[in-house]
C-alpha cells in the first residue's frame, strides 16, 4: 500500500511540475510575441534554465535580451542557440 501511495504521490508531483513549466513556456511566448522584451528575457532566462537543450529558448532570450538593451548578452546567447541547433542536427 505505502508503494501505490508514494507512486501516486510522485505521478502528482511530475504532472504539476510539468504543468507549471508548460505555463512558463506560453506566458514567454505571450511576453515575447507581445514585444515585452525584459519580461520575455527573464522568462525564457528560467526556461533555459530548466530546459537546457532547447535552441528556440535560447535564441529567443538572445533575441529578447538584445531588445532590451543588453546587447552583449543577446548576442552570446543567440550563439548559444545556434551551437545547440547544430548539436541537434548532428
Amino acid at each position: 500500500m505505502k508503494r501505490v501511495l508514494r507512486f501516486a504521490w510522485l505521478v502528482m508531483v511530475l504532472i504539476t511540475g510539468g504543468l507549471a513549466f508548460a505555463d512558463d513556456a506560453e506566458s514567454a511566448q505571450r511576453a515575447y510575441e507581445a514585444k515585452q522584451w525584459t519580461s520575455a528575457a527573464d522568462l525564457y532566462g528560467k526556461l533555459t534554465q530548466a530546459e537546457s537543450r532547447n535552441p528556440l529558448y535560447w535564441y529567443r532570450l538572445g533575441n529578447a535580451s538584445r531588445h532590451a538593451g543588453d546587447l552583449a548578452k543577446g548576442r552570446g546567447k543567440r550563439r548559444s542557440s545556434r551551437r545547440s541547433n547544430l548539436a541537434f542536427s548532428r
